[in-house]
């Protein structure tokens, strides 16, 4: 301010100019320097607001989830008895499933028999599903995935299931070479 005064006038500033810019600096600093704070101090809660929703959110997504796991492991032994590793490995996958689509499977769950032919045909009915859901319709090799698929350890098949919706058709059939030709 105190060179925009002088660069603006052609004459020397007089004793009271100079006196003026002089008290008046000292304010405009503080006014300046106030203006940063507050806008800090916004920035700070708008960022803080924002992560709070989006903590919310990821908190209550986690708690569906959890919820829909209980639902299924609860279906799954109540109806088929004690869970097999290949079926505890399936409850993930599902679990992250829209209500809409879990629904229906649940259902046709609910309806096998307690046996070990039920367990065989759950495991294959969910991973089937599965398959048709991020896939479409199963032709003869995606059909063909399921047994190397249901003969993979639990924890590898929880995991090739979840990863699904990353993975285009010709990725997962290069993963099981022999059961695609």
């Amino acid at each position: 301010m105190q060179a925009n005064l002088q660069a603006n006038q052609e004459q020397p500033l007089d004793t009271e100019e100079r006196e003026l810019i002089m008290a008046l600096a000292p304010l405009y600093r503080q006014q300046l320097d106030a203006a940063r704070q507050q806008a800090r101090e916004e920035a700070m809660q708008q960022g803080l607001q924002q992560g709070l929703q989006q903590g919310l959110q990821q908190e209550l997504q986690q708690g569906l989830q959890q919820g829909q796991r209980l639902i299924i492991e609860n279906v799954l032994q109540t109806r088929l008895g004690q869970l097999t590793s290949t079926l505890a490995a399936l409850i993930t996958p599902l679990s992250a499933l829209p209500s809409q689509q879990l629904t229906p499977f649940l259902l046709q769950l609910s309806q096998l028999e307690n046996s070990e032919s039920g367990i065989q045909q759950a495991q294959r009915f969910i991973v089937e599903n599965l398959l048709r859901i991020r896939f479409g319709e199963l032709d003869a090799q995606l059909t063909a995935l399921v047994t190397p698929l249901l003969g993979l350890p639990p924890q590898d098949l929880s995991q090739y299931l979840s990863q699904l919706s990353q993975l285009s058709r010709e990725q997962l059939l290069a993963r099981f070479p022999q059961a695609s030709s």
